[in-house]
């Protein structure tokens, strides 16, 4: 079988720049900084998500070469509760990263978020794909429920200090530790899509 890591900003993409495509924009009501602790999608980590059971399409990797979706399999009802069960495993894979007593090094903080949000990605290549080639109106539903969910979403990652922290300890240092091309590109990647999310900001 093939095995494979999602890109946390490969998915986080996705989310981002779908709506605007649309010539929509949505965004959380409360883009402030926070720690990950707070806000409503965090809190979202910790709550069961209605409608979803290992059951859904989604809920496993597709047996398809490549992993391709088993559309014979998928309903438009399966979309929904997969994206918000993938946006609450995903941040509590970030808050795990960011309360890290260790100290970040490239795997345990850039490594470790490139294997986040597998399930988010599954999900949400194949809804955005679809509402792009054969859209319907119970498509179009969950998308303007889903949309803000996944700005908030995105905002509780990039605005999570700890984790931006720690992001950052690996770009300022990344000329010093031995890191090959390619990862010193990947450290290069997160710190600047941080700080193009606003991390910076006061």
């Amino acid at each position: 079988m093939i095995k494979h890591y999602s890109s946390l900003t490969a998915v986080l993409a996705i989310v981002i720049s779908f709506p605007l495509m649309m010539g929509t924009i949505f965004r959380s009501s409360d883009s402030s900084h926070n720690s990950g602790d707070s806000s409503p999608a965090s809190s979202a980590a910790e709550h069961s998500v209605p409608g979803w059971t290992n059951e859904n399409p989604f809920a496993h990797p597709s047996s398809l070469l490549y992993q391709a979706p088993e559309f014979d399999k998928i309903h438009d009802c399966d979309y929904q509760p997969a994206l918000d069960e993938g946006m609450r495993e995903n941040l509590r894979e970030i808050d795990s990263i960011a309360a890290d007593p260790n100290p970040p090094t490239f795997d345990n903080t850039i490594v470790a978020l490139e294997r986040t949000g597998e399930l988010l990605t599954r999900v949400a290549q194949v809804f955005f794909g679809v509402v792009q080639a054969n859209t319907d109106d119970s498509l179009q539903n969950i998308l303007a429920e889903e949309a803000p969910k996944l700005a908030a979403h995105a905002d509780a990652i990039y605005m999570n200090d700890k984790l931006f922290e720690r992001v950052k300890v690996i770009y300022d240092h990344r000329d010093d530790l031995g890191l090959t091309p390619v990862q010193k590109v990947l450290a290069e990647r997160y710190y600047m899509d941080f700080v193009r999310a606003g991390a910076l900001l006061s």
